[in-house]
C-alpha cells in the first residue's frame, strides 16, 4: 500500500470522503436519533453474519438503512470512545485518553451544541454512570439523564447501570412529549457490557452464552421502540444511527472484555444509518469509516455546517453507493495498561486491508487474509516495521492535537469503576516517552490473573485470592491493586500488620491513592494508634472531600482520642453535607452527650432515630 493511498489529509479531516450528494432539502426538517449499545461486536450481529443469535429488530433497521461493514472504533473503553462519537475528533485531540480522571472540555466541538444551534431540541439518555453530565458530555444537551448512585439500577451493579428497557422508555417518553418539534436524543444501551445478566427468556435460551443474549434482550428493546416509532409516524421522517463504542474481548488473544488491546474483537463495531423516507434502503458499504464519521455525517444530513475542529468525515457519498477516491485511515488507542499498570500505550493505524499496532514489540497483520489476526508480519520484518511506524506517526501527528485532561479520582469514581470491571489504580501522567515500558502482550496473563483474584475476594475465597495476588505481585510488585487487594484480604481475615505493610507498599507507588490511604488509616485505628489513623483519614480527605466514611472515622478517631471539640465538629460537617445522615446524627449525639451537652445530644439522638439509625448501631 503506497503512501498516497493512506491519505492522511482525509484523516486531518482536509478532504470529504469522495464528492459528497448535497442532502434533500426536506431532511434539514428531519429528527434524529443517535443509539449506541455499550460492547457491541459487529460479528456478533445477524446482518454482520452471526448464526448464534437472532437480532430481528436490527436486521430490519439494516434492511432499511446503510450498513457499514467496516466501522472502527477510536478506543476499546466507554468514555473515550463515546467523546470521539459526539465531538467527531481522535481521542487524542479531545483528551480523553481514560474512564477515570478525564473530562471534555468545553472547547471541544460538539454534535449536540451544533444541532441545538440548528433549532434542535437535544436530550440524552444514558444507561451507565460512567457517560454521566459531569464527564462534560452533557453540555449541548437541553435535557440529560445519566445513572445516580442507588437509583433504578436492576442488574448486580447496583446505581451503576440500567436495563436497556428503563433507558428506552424515558427516551420514548421524551419524545412523546416533544415530537412536535425536530429533536436530537442520544440513547445509550449498556447491557452487553461486563457484568452479563441478561433478563429471561434471553437468561435460559443463551444460558451458554449470555454476552448474546444481552445482544439478544437489547434487540428486543430496540423492536418495541422502533415499532412505537412506526406506529408514531416518526419513523420514515427520523435519521437513525445506531452503533458502538467498541467490542469485547470474548477470550480472543487472552482478553476476556475490553480495553487492554487493539484488535478488531474491541475495535470493529456495528454502523446503520437509517436515512429519512428510508433513502438507499439496503446499501452495505464495504470500505472502511471510522466513529468520528457519524457526528459529521449526522450533521451533513440535516444540512448543519461541521464545526472546523471536527477530524471526522461526512458518509453520505459512501452511503448513497459512490466509490470513494481515498481510503479513510483509523487510528485507534488505549492508555489502559498505561494509565492503570505503568504498562506501555498501544496506538494502532488500519487501513481497511492492513493494521500496524505501535508497542515494544510491534505487530502488523493482513486483515485480507488473517481476520483473527494471528500472524504478525512485522516479527523479523524490521524495514518493514520501521516504514508503518513512520506512517502511524507521520498520520496520527498531523491528525491529532494533544490536550490531556488528567484530573485526581476520587474513591467513589474508583469503585464504580471496579464494580463494571475495569480494575488498576495507579493513574500517573502522560506518558513523555513509552520507550522502555512492559509491552501489554506481556502482561496479559498476569492482568488476567489480577482480575481473577479480585473476583475470589468478592466471592469471599480469601485465601485463594491471596495465594493469587502474591503470585501477581512475584511476577510484577509494582501492580498498585494487587498491594491493595491483598491489604483488604489481609485486614479481614485479622492480620492487621500484614494489611498495614501492602497499603504502605501501594502507596509508596501511589501516594495519591484514596483507597490505599483510607485502609491504611482503618488499620492504624484498628492497632489503636490513633495519632496516625487521624492524619491518615485528614490525608484522604485532603484527597477526596467528599469521602464522608472518612470524614465519620476521623470524628471517631477524635473521640476515642479525647478530643471532643474536633469530633464535634466532624461529625457536624458531615450533617452540613449530608443532613440526612442517621449515623452522623447518632454519633453527634454520643460526642455532644460526652460534653456535658445533653439537650442538644438528646435532639440529635431523635433525629437519628427518625432517619431510622437506631442507639447502638455502629
Amino acid at each position: 500500500m503506497t503512501r498516497a493511498r493512506l491519505a492522511w489529509a482525509a484523516a486531518a479531516g482536509l478532504i470529504l470522503f469522495g464528492c459528497s450528494p448535497n442532502p434533500k432539502t426536506e431532511w434539514r426538517q428531519a429528527n434524529t436519533i443517535l443509539i449506541t449499545i455499550d460492547t457491541l461486536r459487529a460479528d456478533h450481529l445477524e446482518c454482520y453474519g452471526s448464526r448464534a443469535i437472532r437480532t430481528p429488530a436490527i436486521n430490519r433497521l439494516a434492511a432499511d438503512g446503510v450498513r457499514f461493514a467496516q466501522d472502527i472504533a477510536q478506543a476499546p473503553l466507554t468514555l473515550p470512545s463515546h467523546c470521539s462519537l459526539l465531538t467527531g475528533m481522535w481521542p487524542r485531540s479531545t483528551g480523553v485518553e481514560d474512564q477515570a480522571g478525564f473530562s471534555l472540555g468545553a472547547d471541544k466541538p460538539r454534535l449536540s451544541a451544533a444541532l441545538k444551534g440548528a433549532g434542535l431540541e437535544t436530550a440524552a439518555f444514558v444507561a451507565s454512570s460512567i457517560l454521566n453530565p459531569e464527564t462534560g458530555l452533557g453540555q449541548g444537551f437541553d435535557s440529560y439523564t445519566g445513572v445516580s448512585p442507588g437509583g433504578r439500577a436492576t442488574t448486580g451493579s447496583e446505581g451503576l447501570e440500567r436495563r436497556g428497557g428503563e433507558v428506552m422508555a424515558d427516551a420514548l417518553a421524551w419524545i412523546r412529549a416533544h415530537g412536535s418539534h425536530r429533536f436530537f436524543v442520544w440513547i445509550h444501551l449498556f447491557d452487553p457490557h461486563t457484568p452479563y445478566a441478561p433478563p429471561e427468556p434471553y437468561r435460559t435460551q443463551y444460558a451458554q452464552a449470555p454476552y448474546d443474549g444481552e445482544i439478544a434482550f437489547v434487540d428486543d428493546v430496540l423492536g418495541r421502540a422502533m415499532d412505537q416509532l412506526r406506529s408514531s409516524g416518526l419513523y420514515e421522517k427520523t435519521l437513525i444511527v445506531l452503533t458502538s463504542d467498541h467490542g469485547e474481548g470474548l477470550g480472543e488473544h487472552g482478553e476476556r472484555a475490553h480495553g487492554f488491546f487493539l484488535y478488531d474483537s474491541t475495535l470493529h463495531v456495528p454502523l446503520i444509518v437509517k436515512f429519512p423516507e428510508s433513502r438507499w434502503k439496503g446499501t452495505v458499504v464495504a470500505e472502511q469509516v471510522r466513529g468520528i464519521d457519524v457526528a459529521p455525517t449526522i450533521l451533513q444530513t440535516l444540512g448543519v455546517v461541521q464545526p472546523a475542529q471536527m477530524q471526522g468525515v461526512s458518509l453520505l457519498t459512501a452511503a448513497s453507493g459512490q466509490p470513494s477516491p481515498t481510503a479513510l485511515p483509523a487510528f485507534s488507542e488505549t492508555y489502559y495498561p498505561y494509565y492503570h499498570f505503568g504498562w506501555s500505550p498501544l496506538i494502532s493505524l488500519r487501513t481497511g486491508a492492513y493494521k500496524y499496532i505501535r508497542a515494544p514489540r510491534p505487530e502488523l497483520y493482513d486483515l485480507s487474509v488473517d481476520r483473527a489476526e494471528l500472524n504478525n508480519l512485522a516479527a523479523g520484518n524490521a524495514s518493514s516495521t520501521a516504514r508503518w511506524q513512520q506512517e502511524l506517526e507521520r498520520g496520527y501527528s498531523a491528525a491529532t492535537v494533544p490536550a490531556s485532561r488528567h484530573d485526581s479520582v476520587d474513591a467513589a469514581t474508583i469503585a464504580r469503576l471496579k464494580s463494571l470491571g475495569y480494575v488498576g489504580s495507579r493513574t500517573p501522567a502522560a506518558p513523555a516517552d513509552a520507550r522502555g515500558l512492559a509491552d501489554p502482550k506481556d502482561k496479559i496473563q498476569i492482568y488476567n490473573l489480577l482480575t481473577r483474584a479480585l473476583d475470589e475476594a468478592d466471592q469471599g475465597k480469601v485465601r485463594e485470592s491471596n495465594a493469587h495476588l502474591r503470585e501477581v505481585l512475584r511476577e510484577d510488585s509494582c501492580i498498585v491493586d494487587a498491594h491493595l487487594s491483598l491489604g483488604v484480604n489481609l485486614a479481614q481475615m485479622g492480620d492487621v500488620s500484614g494489611a498495614v505493610s501492602s497499603f504502605r507498599n501501594a502507596l509508596n507507588l501511589d501516594p495519591r491513592n484514596v483507597i490505599a490511604t483510607y485502609n491504611l488509616a482503618l488499620a492504624y485505628a484498628r492497632q489503636g494508634k490513633l495519632k496516625e489513623a487521624i492524619t491518615g483519614f485528614s490525608r484522604t480527605l485532603e484527597l477526596d472531600p467528599h469521602q464522608e466514611q472518612a470524614r465519620l472515622d476521623l470524628g471517631r478517631a477524635y473521640q476515642v482520642q479525647g478530643a471532643s471539640d474536633a469530633a464535634i465538629a466532624a461529625f457536624r460537617r458531615v450533617i452540613h453535607d449530608n443532613p440526612n445522615s442517621g449515623e452522623a446524627h447518632y454519633l453527634l449525639a454520643r460526642a455532644l452527650a460526652q460534653s456535658g451537652l445533653a439537650g442538644e445530644a438528646e435532639a440529635e439522638a431523635r433525629t437519628a432515630e427518625r432517619l431510622g439509625y437506631a442507639r447502638g448501631t455502629r
